[in-house]
């Protein structure tokens, strides 16, 4: 029995990892393509705080695109300007990604 939990947990684990990996490239698709090969640095660095990096990517860059958005590249201004309203209202933790993630912005115009 623990066995078969251990791999159900093992499938689950590997399969939210996947969501989340396309989540985030999802949003660097829509927003600022030159940072997708930053998507597993960014997933090993916060896991266990996905939700907190994607509330703060949605501070940052506008909504999370819909799979339809990205088939039409659709960039909606009221739409960012009210998924960011929405999650500013949830930001523990949030605030702190959403520097952190500016502050990789500031390295990579180092370059």
């Amino acid at each position: 029995k623990v066995k078969k939990v251990r791999h159900i947990m093992a499938s689950y684990e590997e399969t939210l990892a996947k969501i989340y990996e396309e989540r985030l490239c999802n949003f660097y698709k829509k927003y600022d393509e030159s940072k997708l090969q930053q998507v597993p640095t960014l997933l090993t660095k916060y896991k266990g705080k996905e939700e907190q990096l994607l509330r703060a990517m949605v501070q940052k860059y506008g909504p999370e695109p819909t799979p339809e958005e990205l088939a039409e590249d659709d960039d909606d201004e009221e739409d960012v300007e009210e998924a960011t309203q929405v999650a500013g209202s949830k930001d523990e933790g949030v605030t702190e990604i959403k520097e952190e993630l500016a502050e990789d912005d500031d390295d990579d115009d180092d370059d």
